[in-house]
């Protein structure tokens, strides 16, 4: 472990045991800021005081150093040279000095006071445990500071607030923090920066020996830069130099390939490539270059490039430079596993260690959550801490620990946030204390109930050998019967604090993701009860009662995010629509079949993308039950979709019948596209390019499908046809109606 600063300092002052700051509500205490101050210590002023008054009672007054009356004891607040970040708390008789290194130091050290001397608690942005103390004593500890981490980032949602960011030490990209609580760094450019700063469009036709050499020829689609070109490295160098006069707070630029192959192949490039043992070493050169440059006029300026794809493997020759930073990405891994132990995660512990050797400063980007689904248990709750360190053990001085910030309802959000967060600051802290002091303060008598819950899902999932994925469903490993356990340890979690009106809901709250897992199930048996006639092997709970509960309490939370870049949306009402269809007026054709020959999907089942934007939902008279999905004619893309869930009899084939129309002025050519994707497997079944001629004017037209196999993971998709809107404006699609054959 690389040796924290955190020693104390007498600096020949005399400490008494403890200092007074208050008694019975009042203080002799001042607040001392430096004349003149910059904002960012005003903030960290009124933090100290509006919150000493909230435990005290008493209004600390803010006065500048040359304004403070004689023999008053204060608190001292001002900047200090260290290193990034670092922070002092120092005791001179009854002064207590909070001092740290600008922007952010002297704000933290406020922070830390607040938390560690004084017993503050900042659960959330709006969540928080103030003590009630009138008469406060605090012990004259000296606590000196400086973290290993520079870029701290905790991407989950209840850190994005720029108050509680800042109170939580974040300061990386998206940290949000505003400059008056000490802003954070900015990556000029965030990633994959080559087509960013050198767009081809602008520079391809003038300069064709900047892209890429390949198959014989320059080209730039699916491509990247020829490294080796020394008029491109100068315009490079050029355009971010701009970019940094424009922001030279930000403190680090991207300097990376795009985010696909097509690496140059030139004899130059080659030659290097060979030389190095893999492309790492022609970007690194290239990169190294660029900083070296950048550095002239900015000495303090980091330039970052990725380890990624490709250049993943470090070169044999090239070192980076001293202001060079590597990204280096967490994947393939078992989350489930510490990466400094774990059996299945030995192939990433050589290569962070490869990279370590010749690295000084790492970047790790970490992957904390589900993005399959946000809303599903990831039982990785034991390695937050044993990784964290095992990143700064390997010369990581910025760590992007990437939850599921697109969503408002994870798998224990608030506590990975607050848990995390603490640890980004000192990777020395003990993990299993601070689960248990958030647990215990902001769950109360349920935290007892809701860490045994975590314990059986971790152990659920290490029973089977599996390995947790980034990306993963759980149909693998939790079982309905494990579903029925983790509900009876999560009941005892309710029953505790079913007196707490706030605890009781923060731990409500926190079940939905558990409902979730159990629906998913859920929906597959009662749907396979209709179509296959199977009725479900374990009763895990009332189907109508959780559906309802969960659209209830998802459309009052508003998750935001199902996954990665996919909206909640209508989710949790498409949920309930599969389990328990309203199918309205039975449509004709299905009248006169068994209830398992047929489905109608109606309009709150589908998923629509881009919503309000390239597609919309709304009314129309003529949509069977009032409601139509429409997008415009001129993007080609699958912004419509409707799951064919699993519980359909997929030993017969079925086929669907589409109520479309469109509204266009041209005659003939593609007025809509149309098909059937397998999720699973990663290939499409059936599509078709339906005919402008084949539609009956602007009334809706039935278009039916042949018979197709149906399987696990499969959908319908919609997309217009890419043409100008005044050939085709607008496409519109109603119900969909399945049908199996006899």
């Amino acid at each position: 472990m690389k040796p924290f600063i955190a020693i104390a300092l007498c600096c020949g002052m005399a400490f008494a045991q403890n200092v007074t700051i208050s008694e019975n509500g009042q203080s002799k205490h001042v607040i001392v800021i430096p004349d003149q101050p910059q904002t960012v210590l005003k903030t960290a002023a009124k933090e100290l005081s509006d919150h000493l008054k909230l435990v005290t009672g008493a209004q600390l007054p803010v006065v500048e150093a040359s304004k403070r009356p004689a023999d008053t004891p204060a608190f001292v607040i001002a900047p200090m040279d260290g290193k990034p970040d670092e922070i002092a708390i120092d005791f001179n008789g009854n002064d207590i000095l909070l001092r740290g290194q600008m922007p952010r130091g002297p704000l933290y050290a406020v922070y830390t006071f607040l938390e560690d001397y004084v017993g503050i608690r900042w659960w959330t942005a709006t969540e928080s445990s103030i003590p009630h103390n009138p008469s406060l004593f605090v012990a004259t500890k000296p606590h000196h500071y400086a973290p290993a981490i520079i870029s701290r980032e905790t991407f989950y949602q209840p850190i994005f607030n720029s108050v509680h960011g800042a109170r939580m030490k974040n300061n990386g990209h998206f940290a949000g923090v505003a400059n008056e609580y000490g802003g954070h760094y900015t990556i000029i450019g965030w990633c994959h920066t080559f087509y960013q700063f050198l767009p081809p469009e602008k520079y391809f036709k003038d300069h064709p020996e900047w892209y890429s050499f390949r198959n014989g020829t320059r080209g730039y689609a699916g491509r990247q830069l020829c490294l080796t070109n020394d008029d491109m490295r100068r315009e490079f160098t050029k355009v971010c130099l701009e970019r940094i006069r424009k922001q030279p707070w930000a403190g680090i630029i991207d300097v990376s390939q795009n985010d696909w192959d097509g690496h140059c192949q030139c004899p130059a490039c080659a030659a290097i490539e060979k030389e190095e043992g893999g492309f790492s070493g022609v970007l690194l050169r290239f990169v190294n270059a660029v900083a070296e440059d950048i550095e002239k006029e900015y000495p303090n300026f980091l330039v970052e490039t990725l380890a990624y794809s490709y250049g993943r493997t470090p070169p044999k020759i090239t070192k980076p430079r001293h202001n060079v930073i590597i990204r280096l990405c967490v994947g393939g891994v078992n989350h489930a596993q510490p990466l400094d132990t774990g059996s299945d995660n030995a192939a990433f512990r050589d290569e962070i260690a490869a990279w370590s050797k010749i690295a000084p400063k790492l970047f790790i980007w970490n992957y904390l959550a589900n993005f399959h689904s946000f809303i599903l248990p990831f039982p990785n709750y034991r390695t937050f801490g044993t990784d964290i360190r095992f990143f700064v053990n390997h010369n990581a001085i910025s760590i992007f620990e990437q939850g599921d910030a697109q969503c408002r309802v994870g798998d224990f959000n608030p506590a990975r946030a607050w848990i995390i967060a603490h640890l980004l600051w000192n990777p020395d802290d003990d993990e299993a204390k601070l689960t248990k002091e958030f647990y215990n303060g902001y769950y109360g008598s349920a935290a007892p109930h809701l860490l045994a819950y975590q314990d059986f899902l971790c152990d659920t999932f290490n029973a089977t050998g599996q390995k947790l994925h980034s990306s993963r469903d759980i149909s693998s490993w939790l079982t309905p019967e494990a579903l029925v356990k983790a509900r009876a340890i999560y009941a005892k979690a309710e029953e505790a604090v079913k007196d707490n009106p706030i605890l009781s809901r923060r731990v409500r709250r926190e079940r939905l993701v558990l409902d979730h897992a159990c629906l998913l199930y859920q929906v597959s048996e009662t749907r396979r009860e209709r179509y296959c006639g199977e009725k479900p092997k374990v009763n895990i709970a009332d189907a109508r009662k959780l559906v309802n509960e969960f659209v209830e309490l998802t459309d009052e939370w508003k998750p935001a995010f199902i996954s990665e870049n996919n909206q909640f949306g209508g989710y949790a009402h498409r949920m309930r629509a599969d389990m328990f269809p309203e199918y309205g007026e039975i449509p004709d054709v299905c009248k006169n079949l068994p209830a398992s020959r047929w489905d109608c999907l109606n309009i709150d089942q589908f998923r629509i993308y881009e919503i309000n934007h390239r597609a919309f939902l709304d009314k129309d008279s003529g949509a069977e039950k009032g409601l139509v999905a429409w997008m415009r004619g001129n993007y080609p893309d699958w912004l419509v979709q409707c799951d064919l869930h699993d519980g359909y009899d997929i030993t017969k084939k079925w086929k669907a019948r589409l109520r479309v129309r469109i509204e266009a002025k041209a005659k003939d050519g593609v007025g809509l596209n149309f098909g059937v994707y397998d999720d699973q497997d990663k290939k499409g079944l059936y599509s078709k390019k339906i005919e402008i001629s084949e539609f009956d004017g602007n009334n809706y037209t039935v278009i039916e499908t042949p018979y197709f196999n149906l399987g696990h993971k499969m959908y319908l998709w919609f997309s217009p046809p890419d043409r100008p809107l005044d050939e085709v404006e607008k496409v519109f699609i109603d119900r969909v109606i399945l049908i199996r054959e006899e």
